[in-house]
């Protein structure tokens, strides 16, 4: 018997085989989502009673069985929350179609993200596809939104090839391939390296604010250095940090075409509402530009983080000496190493909201 897939993404998301004990809970976030969903999707107006789901997971059981495709659910904390698929394999050429969809109340999660980061490693990685294909309407910038972060090549639009209620959409066309995923997993080193701090830092800040100004005008309003490296005399991963903030915020596409020849790679972070662009040197990271919308950019936490730090010298040590041991419990796990410091980024971030009167805010963002 062929074993019923299921992944494991984190301790609060993963994805497995629907199946029918499933059709209830899968009917019911789909009409609780109607009108968000419709406007993308055409098989939500035909989804009128459980029926329909149970046939829905009736033919991917029977897709999975044959080996003709697979679709799962999307499970946040044991709910479902939404659906992702592949809409048939092609053997022959080795290439399929990913799709998805995910409840409105769990938008900017990165539940997303890191479902289709799941899937394309299984397909690419476990059954071996050359090829992953993801459609999805001109407007829709929400769901382009996961193709352009994960890197893959927009390869031209469909004309009114879909009709979603008394419309026909266009859809864009994005594809990956599989040796293109692989080396977008490792043409970027991660490996965890405190060293004591460098005072030309700020000055390579502000040669590269300088070069930033010039590619992103008129965009750009306003750019900061952040970070470990903007605070003196902490010890810090020789990466210069750098956010900036535009108006008005687009798809990431945008940015990512403006700085495709300054060396800037797009990166996925699952994040929602900003962008994450490395530039390396030699396979070694230098710098880490952040885009983010104008509304609310000197509040953040990392600016608050900072400035309280360039105050107050005694945690400087402290924050130094955490960093250091941690990038040897953490040299190849930049996550495990981010997380680590989450509690003293807190405790810090605490009292300077307190200090300014600001209510207290959870520092990890997702």
């Amino acid at each position: 018997m062929k074993y019923m897939f299921s992944k494991r993404i984190d301790e609060q998301l993963d994805l497995r085989i629907l199946d029918h004990k499933h059709v209830y809970e899968l009917y019911k976030v789909t009409d609780e989502n109607r009108n968000y969903l419709s406007a993308w999707l055409p098989w939500v107006g035909e989804t009128t009673g459980e029926d329909s789901t149970r046939n829905f997971i009736r033919n991917s059981l029977k897709h999975y069985a044959d080996n003709t495709g697979l679709n799962c659910g999307i499970f946040y904390n044991n709910s479902i929350v939404g659906c992702i698929g592949f809409h048939g394999f092609d053997w022959a050429n080795l290439k399929t179609s990913l799709g998805y969809w995910l409840a409105e109340a769990y938008q900017g999660k990165g539940i997303m993200t890191k479902s289709c980061i799941t899937m394309i490693d299984y397909s690419i990685k476990e059954l071996g596809f050359n090829r992953i294909e993801i459609r999805a309407g001109v407007e829709n910038y929400k769901s382009r939104a996961i193709p352009e972060r994960l890197n893959f090549k927009q390869e031209g639009i469909l004309r009114k090839v879909e009709k979603v209620g008394d419309k026909y959409l266009d859809h864009v066309v994005y594809a990956m391939i599989a040796d293109d995923w692989l080396t977008r997993e490792s043409s970027i080193s991660t490996k965890i390296e405190v060293v004591p701090y460098n005072p030309n830092w700020p000055l390579q800040f502000e040669q590269e604010k300088a070069r930033l100004l010039e590619i992103l005008h008129p965009k750009l309003v306003a750019i900061e250095h952040t970070g470990s490296t903007s605070v003196p005399r902490v010890d810090a991963k020789p990466i210069i940090d750098i956010f900036a903030a535009v108006r008005p915020f687009e798809e990431s596409s945008v940015y990512a075409e403006l700085l495709r020849e300054s060396g800037y790679q797009l990166i996925e972070t699952g994040m929602y509402g900003r962008y994450l662009f490395v530039k390396q040197s030699n396979g070694t990271r230098t710098h880490h530009l952040h885009i983010l919308p104008e509304e609310g950019f000197y509040e953040r936490n990392e600016f608050l983080f900072r400035d309280y730090l360039r105050a107050h010298p005694e945690l400087v040590e402290e924050y130094g000496e955490l960093k250091r041991n941690l990038s040897q419990q953490y040299s190849t796990d930049p996550e495990g190493y981010t997380r680590a410091k989450t509690s003293f980024i807190q405790r810090v971030v605490d009292r300077a909201r307190e200090e300014r009167g600001l209510p207290l805010q959870n520092v990890w963002e997702e």
